[in-house]
């Protein structure tokens, strides 16, 4: 007797008792487990369902791009929106049209719970000196004028001293041949900022709402990509690996580029795998879109949006597809996209010059002195000994290793479109190599968060699904181990560091301190004036609190400028750095006003590339004590 199919082919007539029943054990096992996995496809309504879902945000943020750019950011056009999507949902919810699945429901739930517990103890950065600050002071801008230039007595007065470019006095913004200042970073994420910020106002509520959704629409995205290819048990699974990773939620805390990009990145992954699985109008819509915002919201969008035309064009029924109307699929699309980055590379020519420092720079540093053994070590070996450290002390390094063993499973086996979302992803593995970023952690972190941790996660749990379906005892207990290895990995920075947020309280401390003058003084701050050089006070006291306050950092400046404009002048230093203003030429001017100190508690990593110590970044609460001065015009 020959028992033959698809994938077993043995003839039983040689194999002895004991053999043919292990073969026949095998045998039913792996019916069983096909079944079980056909029984637990997820409904196609499911994911027409989340698209459309996803689709009403994904308008919203093309929106708030469209009103960046062009100089109209109403508040008022945001509120017409929201009531025709509510409106939307409502008369559709009425006439029955979305039939949720229980296990999306569910899953729904305890991502938003997951989504709402991360917000909870997060504080968006609006203190000045990180991309961070930089980014919501951009944001809150756009709102407040409605437009992306702006400009403030004080920035009027250092324009007339460094002129056009970098505006080193305000961080994170460049001046314009005008003398308005203009951002540096990337417009979607600011204007999506913007949009919550002006619906729900003052209070930094909307910046946590903003972030929230991002990181709900993410972890949905994954858990359906998940759904095409493993049951729904593994699915689980692999989305509490997800949730409890540090990476994800503490970018979700801050108000980096990062959140927007895991969205835009997984949601077009999710409908590429499904456009080339089968290809249909709604799927290469929903990816071509989301992919096209992506461009002007990270660097790496333009790599990814390649890639993933490069992946179709390896898929013949895709490329078919899209051949049959080419015009209207690509030639059009990817004319108007071209004009669109022409617009946005005008008005966001700031960002693009910092880019091409950061490339440029990169690259020279990485050519020079590679012959010397000092260079070697000091470049090459004790950087990446330390990104090793890094890597297992907050949980990714076992995902690097199950993820690469699972990529070499599938390439072998030949698994072309499970595939696809580490060829769309691949160019950001370059930041395996040189993260292009200072090395303090958990801020580093953030290279991996949105594309090379997410991949490794993805094809550690297709990977495991696999071993969890072996016939054999033992394999399927290997998997088992595996997980629980990769989720106790997970837990102590996730145990850490979930309900810790950085100055929670530091922002109602400037606003007593700037309730000392009045909008029309000019308020000097010294970089080191909050203790901490990335959470500068300058920024809110400015465009929250409407005082002229301005990073200072040069006294020689003082002289040039002109201070007829403001009633008085302050400085506000640290003790640590008074003495550097009483050996400049402003210390005669100066005249005791009063004490001030702050509370601040943050994260504090003072490591350098050679430590090697397994310890996470210290939890550091300190009060900064300081004086502010008057200063003679």
């Amino acid at each position: 007797m020959i028992l033959a199919d698809k994938f077993f082919f043995v003839n039983t007539k040689n194999l002895s008792r004991t053999s043919l029943s292990v073969y026949l054990s095998a045998k039913t096992m792996y019916i069983l487990n096909m079944e079980n996995q056909r029984k637990n496809i997820l409904a196609t309504s499911d994911y027409k369902i989340y698209s459309r879902f996803f689709l009403f945000w994904l308008g919203l943020g093309f929106l708030a791009f469209t009103l960046s750019l062009s100089g109209l950011f109403y508040e008022y056009i945001f509120e017409a929106y929201f009531i025709f999507g509510i409106s939307y949902l409502l008369r559709s919810i009425r006439k029955k049209r979305f039939r949720i699945s229980k296990e999306m429901i569910i899953i729904y739930l305890a991502i938003a719970i997951i989504a709402i517990a991360v917000s909870f103890f997060s504080t968006p950065t609006v203190f000045s000196g990180r991309d961070q600050g930089s980014i919501s002071e951009a944001a809150i801008r756009l709102a407040q004028n409605h437009q992306l230039e702006f400009s403030t007595p004080a920035s009027q007065e250092f324009f007339k001293i460094y002129g056009p470019g970098k505006a080193l006095n305000f961080p994170g913004f460049h001046y314009t041949e005008n003398g308005t200042l203009i951002t540096q970073f990337p417009l979607v994420y600011i204007g999506w900022l913007a949009v919550f910020f002006s619906i729900f106002g003052l209070g930094l509520l909307g910046l946590i709402i903003a972030n929230a959704i991002l990181f709900f629409l993410f972890a949905c995205s994954f858990y359906l990509l998940l759904r095409i290819f493993v049951a729904k048990k593994c699915a689980t699974f692999g989305i509490l690996l997800l949730l409890t990773s540090f990476s994800f939620f503490w970018i979700a805390k801050f108000t980096l580029t990062e959140n927007i990009a895991l969205t835009l990145l997984w949601f077009s992954i999710l409908n590429l795998v499904l456009f080339l699985q089968k290809p249909a109008k709604s799927s290469y819509w929903y990816f071509f879109l989301s992919s096209s915002l992506l461009i002007f919201a990270r660097i790496e969008g333009v790599a990814f949006f390649v890639f993933s035309f490069i992946a179709i064009f390896f898929s013949l029924q895709a490329r078919e597809y899209i051949k049959k109307n080419i015009s209207s699929f690509a030639i059009i699309p990817l004319i108007i996209l071209a004009v669109i980055f022409v617009i946005n590379f005008h008005a966001n020519l700031g960002f693009y010059k910092e880019i091409s420092k950061a490339i440029f720079g990169s690259t020279q540093n990485t050519i020079v002195n590679l012959d010397t053994e000092t260079n070697l070590l000091e470049k090459y070996i004790y950087p990446a000994l330390y990104s090793l450290k890094i890597y297992f002390l907050y949980g990714l390094l076992g995902f690097f290793i199950a993820g690469i063993v699972g990529i070499f499973y599938f390439l072998k086996k030949k698994k072309y479109l499970i595939l696809m979302p580490l060829l769309i992803t691949s160019p950001s593995f370059i930041y395996l190599i040189d993260s292009n970023i200072s090395s303090d952690h958990p801020w580093m972190l953030r290279r991996f968060a949105f594309s090379i941790l997410p991949i490794f996660i993805f094809y550690s749990i297709l990977f495991l699904s696999k071993l969890h379906l072996h016939f054999r005892k033992n394999i399927r207990l290997l998997a088992i181990i595996i997980f629980f290895l990769l989720l106790a990995g997970n837990l102590p920075a996730f145990v850490r560091h979930l309900d810790f947020s950085e100055n929670n309280k530091l922002l109602e401390q400037i606003k007593k301190i700037s309730q000392n003058f009045s909008s029309n003084d000019l308020i000097l701050i010294d970089r080191l004036a909050s203790g901490d050089g990335w959470a500068m006070i300058s920024g809110p006291m400015n465009f929250i609190f409407e005082k002229n306050s301005v990073y200072f950092f040069n006294p020689q400046d003082f002289d040039k400028l002109n201070l007829e404009k403001f009633d008085r002048i302050y400085l506000i230093a640290p003790d640590k750095n008074i003495a550097f203003y009483q050996n400049s030429p402003i210390e005669s001017r100066m005249h005791f006003l009063k004490n001030y100190s702050l509370q601040t508690h943050r994260l504090e990593n003072n490591e350098d590339d050679e430590n090697l110590e397994l310890k996470f970044a210290s939890k550091k609460y300190e009060i900064v004590s300081g004086v502010i001065f008057e200063i003679e015009k």
